[in-house]
């Protein structure tokens, strides 16, 4: 009758009670440590958030805000939550103004590369060109109406300026190609890339990638990840969007294999912004699939069906719309549940968990559509999501 009963509980309820077996503890624990995860900047010999997640063959990570970089200088907090994972990307240097002429962002790049090959940590530098990068105020919007020579000359630029950061593992060689939008159907968004290029634009870009890594000494595939990034509503399950793109990029695989002689050409990384409540408009920034879009065992048979053409990385993933933690917890159990089991799962990264109001109530709002919050308090200590991150992981060790 136990074992019964056992059986028949989730593993959110397991840990849940289980949970509650260590409360006692939490009286003896500072404020700021939670008495479910390893003391950070001390000699614990608790596991890293990392080391458990490496040990199912998975990457976690986080992605920063350039705007954030002083506080490496002043917060220790905030160095040693960021080491309790395996890879940071930077998803503010995504702007083509950055690259263009603001050495200030070059100089944070060049200073984080450091910081992560000295901590053995992954850095994604996001991407290498996007198809907003031609809509105003960019100051790259005068190519809306260049000609192909100017374009190609910009492109060739970007990806040299790219491939100068000194060190980095994973480039995102195309940002939601077939577009975004909060419908299942895709869509082909107006750019000169596919003014110039057509559709096959991504096929030209991993060319352009590909040709610079050799000239660099860099291979792919060998501590270098490309990276096709995918949007809307791909991330559904059977959604119309999905069954395109899985389509689309079967084709475009062959003919990288074909051209190149690379098996696994590409990373496929899929964008999970979950929010509660619907779908959300896209004037409030990030949108994605809804909370009840997204069922576990779907979850699996979906990464394991794109794993069929690339390794499956969730690169961008937040959890909003609400401000109940319990909601919260279960989506990210439902996700990193679906991730684990699914086995093909090799990246998991959390987008701007570090958040702070700027002052600006417009921009804050935004922010939070974006934002993972919840993962870390205001002090830069791991906060109830990365505990409950931490014991889901944990719970999946032999």
């Amino acid at each position: 009758m136990e074992k019964l009963a056992l059986k028949s509980i989730s593993r959110r309820e397991f840990l849940k009670f289980s949970g509650m077996l260590a409360g006692a503890t939490v009286l003896s624990v500072s404020p700021l440590r939670s008495p479910f995860l390893p003391s950070l900047g001390d000699h614990d010999t608790k596991p890293r958030l990392r080391d458990l997640a490496e040990k199912l063959g998975i990457e976690v990570g986080i992605s920063l805000r350039t705007i954030d970089r002083w506080k490496f200088a002043q917060y220790p907090e905030y160095i040693n939550s960021i080491l309790q994972f395996a890879l940071i990307k930077d998803g503010y240097t995504n702007s083509p103004d950055s690259w263009m002429d603001d050495l200030n962002v070059y100089e944070y790049l060049t200073q984080l590369s450091r910081f992560a090959k000295k901590n053995q940590m992954g850095l994604s530098i996001d991407n290498l060109f996007n198809w907003d990068w031609f809509n105003p105020p960019h100051k790259s919007a005068y190519l809306n109406d260049g000609t192909k020579e100017q374009v190609d000359e910009f492109l060739r630029d970007m990806v040299r300026k790219h491939f100068e950061v000194p060190y980095f593992t994973d480039l995102t060689f195309a940002s939601e190609p077939t577009g975004s939008d909060q419908d299942d159907n895709p869509y082909w968004v107006t750019s000169p890339l596919l003014r110039i290029y057509g559709q096959d634009w991504p096929e030209m870009a991993y060319h352009l990638a590909w040709d610079e890594a050799q000239r660099t000494g860099r291979k792919v595939g060998e501590k270098l990840s490309f990276v096709y990034a995918v949007g809307g509503m791909v991330e559904v399950p059977k959604s119309h969007h999905a069954d395109y793109e899985y389509q689309n990029l079967s084709k475009l695989k062959k003919k990288l294999t074909d051209s190149l002689g690379i098996e696994r050409p590409f990373a496929i990384g899929m964008e999970y912004h979950i929010h509660h409540g619907g779908v959300q408009n896209p004037s409030n920034g990030c949108w994605g699939p809804a909370a009840k879009q997204l069922k576990k065992t779907d979850l699996i048979e979906h990464f394991q069906r794109f794993n069929e053409i690339g390794d499956m990385m969730i690169n961008e993933c937040s959890i909003t719309g609400t401000d109940d933690p319990e909601q919260k917890k279960e989506t990210l159990h439902i996700l990193l549940e679906a991730a684990i089991e699914s086995k093909v799962v090799k990246r998991i990264l959390f987008w701007t968990p570090f958040f702070q109001p700027v002052g600006d109530a417009q921009n804050d709002e935004y922010e939070l559509t974006c934002d993972q919050t919840g993962m870390f308090t205001e002090n830069y200590t791991p906060d109830y999501l990365f505990d409950e991150m931490y014991k889901i992981f944990e719970s999946y060790q032999s």
